[in-house]
């Protein structure tokens, strides 16, 4: 009950959002001129209630254009994992996680004042090129130390911070290759797909992940450093008086 509480409260009280480019020193002036997908993970509290706000306003006021990208059956890799689900079944579920999240921000998605459009992980794992994306990611971990290092430490990173949530922890070898699974399909989508639509800036309220940055240095520069900039969005809540919190609640 005491964590419901938490989470009612952190997703009405006003925040603040600042825009740190983790890629380059570029200033915020040259924000407007590109555009940006806001990359959403389904079930995290940052991209919920008064926090998606404060994003949406952010972006609003700094780039020409942007687009969401609901990762919602991304997010099969790791739902799955410590439960009994088939893979249909399971992905059937991320879908309709991805469908409620819609549904449940659609006023604060309106609120975007510039031109937006949203898609669904789907319109990209969908694509007819998305094999052959994945197998160059493949190929690079083959080939790559750089890059099969940085995947190791960032797949150590998924795993112990998965363990430490679970009652019972599930088997490692499972965890990490379904970590794997998602990092793989995350890079190809992200990193080797995402140049079609010429985003300028990714949206994010934390770091880049390191395979994500590899990927980023060895896909993306030498094709354009114009495109999928790291932008992470700094979410703090303000400091709100007793009186004004039982206003919101």
């Amino acid at each position: 009950m005491g964590n419901g509480s938490q989470i009612e409260k952190s997703s009405v009280l006003p925040v603040h959002a600042r825009l740190i480019n983790l890629i380059n020193d570029r200033s915020k002036e040259h924000f407007k001129e590109g555009s940006c997908v806001i990359l959403v993970s389904v079930g995290q509290l940052a991209h919920e209630g008064e926090k998606l706000k404060a994003t949406a306003k952010i972006v609003s006021e700094n780039y020409a254009s942007c687009a969401v990208a609901v990762c919602d059956s991304l997010q099969r890799h790791s739902l799955q994992l410590g439960t009994n689900y088939s893979d249909e079944e399971i992905y059937t579920i991320s879908n309709r996680l991805g469908a409620e999240w819609i549904d449940r921000n659609q006023e604060i998605l309106e609120s975007i004042t510039i031109p937006c459009e949203i898609f669904r992980w789907d319109d990209w794992l969908n694509q007819s090129d998305f094999s052959e994306c994945k197998k160059i990611i493949e190929e690079l971990l083959m080939t790559d130390e750089e890059f099969r290092h940085s995947m190791d430490l960032t797949i150590n990173d998924f795993v112990e911070r998965f363990q430490k949530r679970q009652d019972n922890p599930v088997d490692e070898e499972i965890v990490r290759q379904a970590s794997l699974n998602y990092l793989i399909e995350e890079c190809a989508i992200i990193m080797i797909m995402w140049q079609k639509k010429n985003y300028n800036y990714i949206i994010y309220p934390s770091d880049i992940l390191a395979v994500l940055y590899q990927a980023y240095l060895k896909l993306v520069v030498l094709h354009d450093d114009n495109l999928l900039q790291w932008v992470r969005v700094k979410l703090k809540t303000k400091k709100v008086s007793a009186k004004q919190l039982e206003s919101v609640l």
